[in-house]
């Protein structure tokens, strides 16, 4: 949060502030006040982070941790979509001619080749490695649909969201949706997609993943320092990191 002149009130004094505040909320209400944290997670563990904040709405505790607590989620390369029905399946193919394409889970055979083994290995994440595929209307893909953050229909209420994935990647697409979806909702959402880069690039910090690396880690950082406790939208005008994001609102 920014203060009212015009120097930003230091990071350190809000967050003082901040807590100052909920601990006199929670006095009058008889609750223990709750601290701001961040929850973040890579591929699948970025599904399962908005698996979870949709699970926190369905309880009044779990609203007044969202409201209260979640200061904002951070993804990188988020499993969002366990059906593969995005364009981004046909477009990242990987290609050895041209060395362009998602080159971990793309084998460069066919779309639906890559489609149906990463549909058995959700199957398999999920502990049901037993059932079959079928046709789109069969028991297995329903759920798969049901597990997919990507195709619930109400997103309001999400907490502020930083979402980065590699331009390379099969999954792309289901990021970008789902980041415009939450704008949509009216969640401050800051998408970033960084050109050739393949899933989860920011675990290689050295070699081919340096130069690309790096200023993910910055930006990343940048969003934490930035965006707990002041609105998003003033975080793109001061932060030289996250000047670089696209904002949905």
């Amino acid at each position: 949060r920014f203060g009212p002149n015009k120097e930003e009130a230091g990071a350190g004094s809000n967050a003082s502030s901040e807590r100052k505040q909920h601990r006199n909320n929670a006095a009058g209400t008889g609750r223990k006040p709750l601290f701001p944290f961040y929850v973040m997670g890579d591929s699948s563990g970025g599904g399962l982070v908005y698996s979870g904040m949709m699970k926190l709405r369905e309880s009044e505790e779990g609203k007044r941790l969202l409201k209260e607590a979640v200061a904002g989620v951070i993804t990188v390369s988020p499993w969002l979509d366990m059906t593969c029905s995005c364009d981004s399946w046909r477009t990242k193919q990987w290609n050895a001619q041209t060395l362009t394409g998602d080159v971990q889970f793309s084998h460069g055979i066919s779309m639906e080749n890559d489609k149906k083994d990463t549909m058995k290995m959700a199957l398999r994440y999920m502990g049901h490695s037993e059932m079959k595929l079928g046709p789109d209307t069969s028991p297995t893909m329903e759920l798969l649909r049901n597990a997919s953050p990507f195709f619930d229909k109400d997103l309001k209420g999400m907490p502020r969201s930083l979402i980065m994935v590699g331009d390379e990647e099969l999954s792309r697409d289901e990021s970008v949706e789902f980041a415009k979806r939450l704008g949509d909702a009216g969640v401050e959402t800051c998408l970033r997609v960084y050109p050739r880069m393949w899933h989860v690039w920011m675990n290689y910090t050295e070699g081919c993943g340096g130069p690309d690396a790096k200023p993910c880690y910055e930006a990343l950082t940048g969003f934490l320092c930035t965006a707990a406790f002041c609105n998003v939208e003033k975080a793109h005008e001061k932060s030289k990191y996250l000047s670089q994001f696209k904002l949905f609102r």
